[in-house]
C-alpha cells in the first residue's frame, strides 16, 4: 500500500501491529496538532518501540533538523493514550512464522527485531534466521542482509557458521537464511557447563591476529571526537532517553546519586556529561586507531560450539570498516560480567522505598572467565600493537563494558516483557561506570 502526502501517526500504527508494509512517498506525518517528517517520526517509533513489527518506511529525504525531544514526547503522549490497543506480544507472528520446507521444532533466543528458529527437514535439524521487519537500529531485514553479505564475502568466513542462500520472500514478507544447529548452544552456556577456557582462548587469539591483521590506522583528533561521541555519548543517551517516561527510569534519572545493594552511586548521566567535557578524561577514553571490523557484537553469545569443541560466530554487525578495537573486547567483557545471565533470567533486580537491589545469581565460571579474559587483553601476544597504539586500553574496555549495559537498556526494555532485565541492565552498568570512574577521577595529570 502507498500512502500520499500527509498521514496521521494513527493510519501508521495499524501497519506496525499487523506486521504490514507500507512505503510513504516524501510526506510528513501528523501527531495531535503537529506535523513532522515522515522519515523522523518512523525513526523515532523504530528507536522507541522495536517490537512493533510493521515494515514502514519512506521515499523522502533524510531526516531534517527538528526538536527531537519535543517529537518523542509527543510521541509517548500518544502512546500512552493508546496503549491499551498496542502489544508487545510476538505470539501473532506464530501462524506467519509456518514454511513449506520445514517444521518448527522451537524457538531460539534472537534479536529484537530477527526470530531464530530451531527447524527440521528430511536431512535433519538446522536453524533459521528470520527478519521479520526492518528499521529497528541493529536489527531487521537490512541488518540481517548486511550479516549474509559480510559472512559471505569476508576474509574471516572460517571463523563464521556458514549460511544459506538469502531468501526473499514476499508472500510470506520475509527475509531469512538458514546455518547449521550447533547442538553445545552458545559459549555462555558452554562455559557454565565446562568447557575448556584454553580452546575458546585459542580461537580469540587466532581470531584477533587474523581480523586485526596489523591494519592499524591512526584517527585524526576530529575523528576522535566523533567517535568518542558516537561510541559513548550518543549511545548513551539514545538509549536511555525513549523510556524516561517509565516511572522507574524517570526517578532514577532525576538523583543525583542511586542507592543500589546498600551502597550510593553517582547518577551515570552525571559521570557521562563529566567523561563528555573533561579534557583529560577525553584523552583517556579516545579512540587513537581503527582497525578492520572482525564481528561488531562479539559476546559469548554470539559464539557458538558443536560436540568436538569447534567454536563458530555468528549474528555479525555486518560492518567491513574501520572500527575502535576496544569494542568487541568490550563486549566479551559485558557478557561474562552479567549481561548473559541476565538474558537467560539468572539476574533479578527490584525497588523498595527508594533502594534498588540487583542480585546477580552467580556464573562462577563466566565469572572466572571474565579474569582470565582481562589478563589475555593485557598480554596476549594477538594484541601487541594494540595495546602500543592505546596507551589507555584497560580504561577503555572497561568503559565500553558499561556502555554496552546502557546500550540494552532500550532493547530488554521492548523485547522482554517487562521491566527487570532492562532495570538489571541500568543497575549493573552504573555500579560499572561508578567503579571505573573512580578508579581514574583525579589521576589524569600523572597519567598524562
Amino acid at each position: 500500500m502507498i500512502m500520499t502526502q500527509s498521514t496521521r501517526i494513527e493510519t501508521i500504527l495499524p501497519f506496525y501491529l499487523k506486521g504490514t508494509t507500507v512505503k510513504i512517498p516524501e510526506s510528513r506525518v501528523r501527531i495531535g496538532a503537529k506535523a513532522y517528517p515522515a522519515p523522523c517520526v518512523i525513526d523515532a517509533i523504530n528507536y522507541m518501540y522495536p517490537n512493533l513489527y510493521g515494515r514502514v518506511y519512506c521515499e523522502g529525504p533524510p531526516c531534517e533538523a527538528i526538536d527531537t525531544v519535543e517529537l518523542i514526547q509527543h510521541i509517548r503522549e500518544y502512546m500512552r493514550r493508546v496503549s491499551k490497543d498496542v502489544t508487545y506480544d510476538m505470539s501473532y507472528a506464530d501462524d506467519a512464522l509456518s514454511f513449506n520446507d520445514a517444521c518448527t521444532i522451537r524457538w531460539l533466543h534472537g534479536g529484537s527485531s530477527s526470530f531464530t528458529l530451531l527447524m527440521r527437514n528430511e536431512s535433519g535439524l538446522f536453524v533459521r534466521k528470520v527478519a521479520v521487519r526492518s528499521g529497528v537500529e541493529g536489527n531487521g531485514s537490512e541488518k540481517l542482509i548486511r550479516e549474509h553479505s559480510y559472512v559471505q564475502n569476508t576474509h574471516l568466513a572460517e571463523y563464521y557458521l556458514p549460511v544459506s542462500e538469502l531468501t526473499i520472500d514476499n508472500g510470506l514478507n520475509m527475509v531469512y537464511c538458514d546455518m547449521p544447529f550447533y547442538e553445545g548452544g552458545d559459549m555462555a552456556a558452554a562455559l557454565i557447563n565446562g568447557f575448556d577456557t584454553d580452546i575458546l582462548f585459542s580461537f580469540l587469539e587466532t581470531l584477533f591476529t587474523s581480523g586485526f591483521c596489523g591494519s592499524y590506522k591512526s584517527l585524526a583528533i576530529s575523528e576522535s571526537r566523533n567517535s568518542f561521541y558516537s561510541n559513548y555519548t550518543h549511545r548513551f543517551e539514545n538509549r536511555i532517553n525513549p523510556i524516561l517516561d517509565h516511572i522507574e527510569f524517570k526517578s532514577l534519572l532525576k538523583k543525583g546519586s542511586i542507592h543500589i545493594n546498600g551502597k550510593r552511586y553517582a547518577n551515570p548521566a552525571i559521570i557521562m556529561r563529566e567523561i563528555s567535557t573533561s579534557p583529560g578524561l577525553f584523552e583517556i577514553f579516545k579512540q587513537r586507531v581503527s582497525v578492520p571490523c572482525i564481528h561488531g557484537d562479539l559476546t559469548l553469545l554470539n559464539m557458538v560450539a558443536n560436540d568436538k569443541n569447534d567454536i563458530k560466530l555468528i549474528d555479525p554487525r555486518g560492518y567491513a570498516g574501520g572500527f575502535d578495537p576496544l569494542y568487541d573486547l568490550g563486549k566479551l567483557m559485558f557478557s561474562s560480567s552479567g549481561f548473559s545471565s541476565i538474558i537467560k533470567g539468572h539476574v533479578k533486580s527490584r525497588q523498595r522505598n527508594g533502594v534498588f537491589y540487583v542480585s546477580i545469581y552467580d556464573d562462577r565460571e563466566l565469572t572466572a572467565f571474565r579474569s582470565q579474559l582481562m589478563d589475555f587483553i593485557r598480554n596476549n601476544k594477538s594484541l601487541d600493537m594494540m595495546r602500543a597504539l592505546e596507551p589507555y586500553f584497560e580504561q577503555r574496555v572497561l568503559l565500553f563494558e558499561a556502555i554496552h549495559y546502557f546500550a540494552d537498556v532500550l532493547f530488554r526494555y521492548h523485547t522482554d516483557k517487562g521491566i527487570e532485565n532492562a532495570l538489571s541492565c541500568f543497575l549493573i552498568g552504573t555500579i560499572k561506570l561508578n567503579d571505573l570512574y573512580a578508579s581514574v577521577k583525579g589521576k589524569e595529570a600523572a597519567w598524562l
